[in-house]
């Protein structure tokens, strides 16, 4: 399935070596966010691991969604700027085990 996005800002933030994203989407049902990862690859090209999807919001009575993303130059600039727990949560961070001393 073919989607349009209409881009409605794009704006370079060189401190974090990234590009801040808004756009709107339409589809039938609010899209995941490894959807909206799967749209810009397929459109922009983008390594979906170098992506963090902020937000998505639907626009009220209507199929547009309105979603906020962050496309950042390398996975490695985005594991440097975004939360730890975010990262983990999405699974892209391992999580690291430390020993309990008694």
């Amino acid at each position: 399935m073919t989607h349009e996005i209409n881009i409605i800002e794009k704006k370079k933030n060189p401190l974090f070596a990234r590009e801040e994203l808004i756009f709107e989407i339409e589809q039938l049902k609010t899209p995941s966010f490894a959807e909206v990862e799967e749209i810009l690859n397929e459109k922009l090209k983008i390594d979906k691991k170098a992506v963090a999807i902020k937000e998505i919001k639907g626009l009220f009575g209507s199929r547009r969604f309105k979603v906020k993303a962050f496309l950042y130059e390398s996975s490695v600039e985005k594991e440097k700027v975004e939360p730890k727990m975010k990262l983990k949560k999405t699974g892209e961070l391992k999580e690291e085990k430390s020993e309990v001393k008694k």
